[in-house]
């Protein structure tokens, strides 16, 4: 590990440390979240990409606090466990949103022993025709609305209170968890297998690919299961990676530099980098 952060080349005004690793029981980590108490959650699989005849799934979300304040995580906890390669997650009225394969789960914990004890699947029917492109890339958009995202291969059709929504390969999925009202919006996906969300100032959603673009996505959202005959886009690319990667974040912290502010970030998985883009006005 010392010899990995040693290869790091890290911008001047940064620092990278280690904040968990392997011993504390962390595995394949697919997604991450910071709560109000400064705890952080992983997303993590053993099961993934493929199921072990005879092997049940014991994916889990853990909870990791420095209760120090030395920099490291010190303490561990699961959250919930039984889970079956899920591929991301949102936290959110009292617990966290869960894509657990076909399912949208939604799991609390009711007695405060930081032990989800409650699980309800919200939804289920969604794709899992590629272990990558199911549903993923959980984000809050300012109107409270849950966005998440599935890949070229799913097909997904999904029961809902208000009929049965259908979304056929990429696009993203927009939740309004109140009223458990589902939309698809198949002319949003910005690439073959979207795989991250962020929202501006202005709550404009940008998506990420996994491919280089970076797409916003107002031209394109407007409710949709299908392509039809050769039209492809709806979200507009605004920007792209040298290579291939996926993931994007919105600079809003005072944690980061001055200059960070407003630019995108952007994880690298074929380059092994974090890329940072930064938007400009044209018009």
């Amino acid at each position: 590990m010392k010899a990995e952060l040693a290869s790091f080349a890290v911008d001047k005004e940064l620092q990278v440390n280690l904040f968990a690793d392997e011993s504390m029981g962390i595995a394949n980590p697919v997604c991450m979240r910071w709560d109000a108490r400064g705890r952080l959650w992983v997303l993590c699989t053993w099961a993934y990409p493929q199921l072990k005849p005879g092997v049940k799934p014991n994916d889990k979300l853990l909870i990791l606090e420095d209760a120090n304040g030395d920099g490291k995580a010190d303490q561990i906890s699961t959250y919930t466990d039984g889970l079956n390669m899920p591929t991301g997650f949102a936290l959110g009225h009292g617990g966290a949103y869960i894509g657990n394969g076909r399912e949208l789960l939604h799991v609390r914990d009711t007695t405060g022993d930081g032990k989800a004890d409650k699980r309800v699947v919200l939804f289920s029917g969604f794709g899992t025709g590629d272990t990558h492109q199911t549903i993923n890339s959980f984000a809050w958009s300012p109107g409270g609305e849950l966005f998440f995202s599935q890949g070229l291969h799913c097909f997904s059709r999904v029961q809902t209170p208000w009929g049965i929504r259908k979304l056929d390969e990429h696009g993203s999925w927009r939740l309004r968890p109140l009223r458990r009202q589902l939309h698809a919006h198949r002319r949003t996906s910005g690439g073959g297998n979207p795989w991250g969300f962020a929202f501006g100032d202005w709550g404009e959603p940008f998506i990420k690919s996994n491919g280089p673009g970076v797409s916003e996505l107002l031209p394109g959202m407007v409710a949709s299961e299908q392509i039809v005959g050769d039209y492809w886009g709806g979200a507009v690319q605004i920007g792209a990676s040298k290579i291939k990667s996926m993931i994007i974040e919105i600079v809003d912290t005072p944690v980061l530099p001055k200059d960070f502010q407003g630019d995108f970030l952007i994880a690298g998985y074929f380059a092994r980098n974090i890329a940072r883009l930064r938007p400009t006005v044209n018009g």
